[in-house]
């Protein structure tokens, strides 16, 4: 699915969520409790802070569009996140490796949909592409929520 590297002897190559810098600022979070049995979130997958208070972590629900506060990072142990249960969340600053669904320039400020990320031209966007991906494919973004779609030219 990813563009494939060789980090070593095993070939490892780009996953979904993966962080790309070492300094990333990831905070732990717990999927929202409220979360139906039969649903689950993914490495990826962008979020905003859940409407509930109770516990000791900041609690995170997936949005199916927009800007959203973070992503989803990539774990070598699961790939399926359910109620209550923790997940790793990149924040400002993070570059994270994401699924994009249509042509993307380096530069552009990209958002979230249900197919994955896109360009955006008005609004408020995820972060700004840092890869050209001409098709469908795995690119790198520097997440800046809430950055604006109109008026900057980021490269």
């Amino acid at each position: 699915m990813g563009v494939s590297f060789n980090l070593n002897q095993f070939k490892l190559g780009q996953n979904i969520g993966e962080l790309m810098n070492p300094g990333a600022n990831v905070i732990q979070a717990q999927v929202l409790p409220s979360l139906s049995t039969a649903s689950y979130y993914s490495a990826g997958d962008v979020v905003t802070f859940g409407s509930t208070t109770t516990g000791d972590l900041p609690q995170v629900k997936k949005i199916s569009t927009g800007c959203g506060m973070g992503v989803i990072v990539f774990n070598m142990k699961k790939d399926k996140f359910y109620a209550n249960e923790i997940v790793g969340v990149a924040l400002d600053g993070s570059i994270i490796s994401m699924w994009a669904a249509t042509a993307i320039s380096r530069g552009d400020v990209v958002s979230y949909g249900t197919s994955g990320l896109g360009t955006i031209t008005s609004g408020y966007g995820l972060g700004i592409a840092l890869d050209t991906c001409s098709t469908q494919g795995l690119c790198r973004i520097l997440i800046k929520c809430a950055v604006p779609g109109t008026g900057i030219t980021w490269f």
